[in-house]
């Protein structure tokens, strides 16, 4: 055993005689508590001293997360090494102080804040960094005239840029996300080290902020005073390394870009004042924060659209009963908005995309209503984001909620001030519908500013509900058909983990059928079957090869029933090799399966979003290879790929194309992606690869000139010339595909892995 293995296990067994096992958010404050201890220090006695503590509990750091010390200092040693001429150039990192905002538009107050941190924050530069899109949902002037009028303003302050990032990937506005992708960027890794400044007021209510304390991990803020805060509490985040609050600056200006544009809607000339050199005669040539010649047209303010927001787990026929009553009570449109459950805890709640599939079924069919599921794909269960934004500029916008939503309104401790994003503020402007129990309306002083009340009978709480299914109990009064059976199907809401297969009986069927007009094979067994055709159907009968149920996939997944395949093609993995003509009471097994969202950027810019289910893939456009670079879950993997292409499939698409390019076909159950590349030259010896299946994996193209153009494909589709291609599973989106016993898709792949010798009947 080395010097430092025992240096090591004696630190081990002195930690754990001394102190037990340490979480390791503990560990990490006592490291950063002992790191501030030695900046204290210059005399070398107390300074060996604080440093022997500080090593040691780095050390057992290593111990408890398995790491080897030398293998993290040879990998720091590395780092240094390719940085050496940055380090050469400016003797470390570049430290960059990030200023983002809406800017809309940006006034001396915000050159204010930069130069003040500037000057005391202890950093190179400050990057004004404008947002996409405004978080709590308020309109903007377009980007293009944001990010110019910041540039203008940087021009009057040395040490002031402008950074594009939010607005080059078209970020939601959460901080959150927008730190964690740009700290996987290379200028993150090599060249910059990042902080945020954001003003005392946004510190003191951080708590509100998405994934605040993650965000607090992440990266240091520099805080800035805010003239009227209350004076800072000695337990202030903000006030722990390596975070810092400027109590040495004055207080910030408190100008505000919403004063300023009622300035400018007035055409008041005090708001020249207010703004950087030469941003006030930009806003003149361009005509911005002007009033609205036009009126905008009675009819769309007429028009009121109703968001039904809930978590729906599972939604009920009562829920049907909602949408007609408002529809009957002056709404014109209702909007279906499912989310992700506030308490993440109960383990009776169903993944999302069984969610989705129920809500899809649950309104089925009921006129002017729309499903909308990004609060889903969006991933976040701290709340509901500001869905209404979407709809504002069409119509006046309601949001609809059960009356638990609202108890303790009053105080300020509703689910809605302390569950949603911007709930304060959202429960201060927007207006909701508050459905209640007939006869029961809840207290008039919990009730936001702006409300309407609806009575709703509902029976069952969605939790009553879950019980009743999990206890087998009768729901025929409480449930449509068709959730009632997608739940029974799929196991939901029962003691065992709902799982990628089950078993199905079809007792009477009703199709709908689908097949290859130009397979003459296909069109003969298609006449077998019309008779058992029906509406609304319950199975969707695929007649061809795998391009036929691709293309069927496509055209009805919405449908949420399950697909039963029929060969009339050559292999048919996803399909059976035969089927009785009559298919009542046959046994099937489904195989749930997930979609993945592809979205691609254009070479104009211009965003695209598709769903496959087999694969997606780019290729070489021209007789040049393709230039590529891999990012997988925002970190770039490789950075350089010359080949003809790159294939990014489920498993369900893995014996297609990808097998073709060398990769191994997968039993449709796996949980996992495969990338596979196309005549790869480098990195030399790559070979195709399984990633988890809730990887991001985004394929750039390297291409600057024109010269080494690459296109796009989903599912076989042309996506025309494109930069980039992301790709990563649904969380919405999924399919059901049916076998009968004899025909399981696992055997038929082994079968293909090993096909009978010559001479050999089986």
């Amino acid at each position: 055993m080395s010097d430092l293995e025992n240096v090591r296990q004696r630190i081990n067994d002195q930690f754990l005689s001394a102190f037990g096992r340490t979480p390791l958010k503990q560990r990490i404050d006592d490291i950063v508590t002992q790191t501030t201890s030695v900046s204290r220090h210059f005399d070398l006695s107390n300074l060996q001293e604080e440093t022997g503590d500080l090593l040691c509990s780095v050390l057992q750091l290593c111990n408890e997360c398995g790491w080897d010390p030398a293998d993290l200092i040879s990998a720091t040693l590395k780092r240094i090494e390719a940085r050496i001429d940055i380090y050469k150039r400016l003797g470390r990192k570049l430290r960059v102080a990030l200023l983002g905002g809406a800017f809309d538009p940006i006034h001396r107050g915000h050159l204010e804040v930069a130069r003040t941190t500037l000057q005391h924050g202890g950093v190179d530069e400050v990057w004004l960094m404008p947002c996409h899109e405004h978080l709590a949902g308020k309109s903007m002037v377009a980007p293009e005239h944001r990010l110019k009028m910041c540039e203008i303003a940087a021009q009057s302050v040395r040490g002031v840029s402008v950074f594009n990032y939010e607005l080059r990937h078209r970020f939601r506005g959460e901080t959150y996300h927008t730190v964690k992708s740009l700290l996987s960027e290379e200028i993150a890794r090599n060249q910059c080290d990042f902080s945020l400044v954001i003003g005392q007021d946004n510190a003191d209510g951080f708590a509100s902020w998405t994934n605040g304390e993650a965000l607090e991990q992440l990266i240091p803020f520099i805080v800035l005073p805010r003239g009227g805060c209350e004076a800072t509490k000695p337990d202030a985040w903000y006030l722990r390394p390596p975070h810092r609050l400027l109590s040495s600056a004055s207080s910030t200006d408190s100008t505000s870009s919403t004063e300023i544009r009622r300035l400018l809607w007035e055409r008041n000339p005090a708001a020249e004042k207010l703004l950087p050199p030469g941003v006030f005669e930009y806003i003149l040539d361009h005509a911005l924060y002007q009033p609205e010649a036009v009126p905008r047209p009675i009819a769309v303010r007429s028009t009121k659209t109703a968001i039904f927001i809930s978590t729906f787990d599972p939604p009920s026929l009562s829920d049907r009963v909602a949408v007609h009553q408002l529809l009957e009570n002056g709404f014109d449109r209702v909007v279906i908005s499912p989310a992700f459950t506030f308490d993440t805890s109960l383990p009776e709640l169903t993944a999302s995309m069984n969610t989705a599939a129920l809500v899809a079924l649950n309104f089925d069919g009921l006129p002017e209503t729309k499903v909308d599921f990004s609060e889903l794909e969006r991933a976040n269960p701290t709340g509901f984001g500001c869905i209404e934004k979407h709809y504002e500029d069409q119509a006046e916008v309601w949001l609809v909620v059960d009356a638990e939503l609202v108890s303790g309104g009053s105080s300020g401790r509703s689910l809605i001030h302390t569950g949603w994003e911007y709930g304060i503020e959202r429960w201060n402007r927007a207006r909701f519908v508050v459905l209640h129990e007939p006869g029961a309306p809840p207290n008039p002083a919990d009730l936001p500013p702006q409300h309407r009340l609806l009575p709703i009978k509902k029976p069952l709480s969605t939790c009553d509900l879950r019980h009743r299914v999990y206890a087998r109990e009768s729901t025929h009064d409480l449930l449509t058909a068709n959730v009632a059976n997608y739940i029974e199907r799929h196991r939901l809401f029962q003691a065992s983990v709902p799982g990628i297969t089950t078993r199905w009986r079809i007792s009477q069927p009703r199709l709908l059928i689908e097949y290859d007009e130009k397979n003459p094979k296909a069109v003969g067994i298609a006449d077998r079957f019309r008779s058992l055709a029906g509406d609304p159907p319950n199975v969707i009968l695929v007649i061809g090869g795998d391009g036929t149920m691709l293309k069927a996939i496509g055209k009805y997944w919405p449908m949420r029933i399950p697909f039963l395949g029929l060969n009339a093609g050559h292999l048919g993995f996803l399909s059976n090799q035969r089927l009785s003509d009559g298919l009542a009471d046959l046994d099937l097994v489904t195989y749930l399966l997930p979609m993945l969202r592809v979205e691609s950027t254009s070479i104009d810019g211009s965003i695209k979003k598709d769903l496959a289910f087999s694969d997606a893939w780019v290729e070489r456009d021209s007789g040049q290879a393709a230039w590529l670079r891999l990012d997988v879950d925002n970190q770039t993997r490789v950075n350089k790929i010359v080949g003809d292409g790159m294939l990014v499939a489920t498993a369900s698409g893995s014996s297609a194309y990808a097998r073709a390019l060398g990769a191994s076909p997968l039993p449709l159950n796996t949980p996992a992606l495969t990338l596979a590349g196309s005549n790869v030259f480098e990195p030399r010896f790559w070979k195709p690869m399984a990633l988890n299946h809730d990887a991001v994996i985004s394929l750039v193209s390297l291409d600057q000139s024109g010269k080494r153009p690459v296109r796009g494909f989903v599912d076989g589709s042309p996506l025309g010339n494109i930069q980039r291609l992301t790709v990563d599973r649904s969380p919405v989106a999924n399919v059901e595909l049916a076998f009968v016993g004899e025909f399981d898709p696992t055997s038929k792949l082994l079968q293909s892995f090993f096909p009978p010798a010559e001479g050999i009947v089986r």
